[in-house]
């Protein structure tokens, strides 16, 4: 009954002509996220694409997961988020620049993030290819 009872609060709160009540975690996830972004470092650590990331995106907040998944947001509001099929970490960086790309962030200007667009593939220590984004595919607004 009691989760009856809160989903019914939660509904009421957000019904037209009434105004909702703000959520007393909302300054807290504030707070999360400013300290991950002046800390990039103890999010993802030293040398990491995550770190460099929000290191070049101020206000931004980005955690990357197991299995090739990465969530990031930006201070506008925009965000995108990404799970590599197969759990593989080398494109993760490569895509999460071509979004950001597709989502207007000059990528190209800082060379943090040009560093991110495309990761070299070797063959006996010396450059035989690179992984480059050809297309964003799954692109919802």
């Amino acid at each position: 009954m009691h989760r009856r009872a809160a989903h019914r609060h939660r509904f009421a709160a957000r019904a037209p002509g009434r105004r909702a009540r703000p959520d007393p975690r909302h300054h807290e996830l504030f707070g999360q996220a400013r300290r991950m972004n002046t800390h990039p470092e103890y999010v993802g650590g030293t040398g990491r694409d995550v770190t460099a990331l929000m290191q070049a995106l101020p206000g931004a907040v980005a955690k990357d997961g197991a299995e090739g998944v990465y969530a990031l947001a930006l201070p506008d509001g925009s965000a995108v988020a990404l799970k590599i099929a197969d759990g593989g970490e080398r494109p993760r960086p490569v895509v999460v620049t071509a979004a950001l790309r597709h989502l207007g962030v000059d990528v190209d200007s800082d060379p943090r993030l040009s560093a991110l667009t495309e990761d070299p593939v070797l063959g006996h220590g010396q450059p035989v290819g690179a992984v480059r984004a050809s297309a964003l595919l799954g692109v919802t607004s």
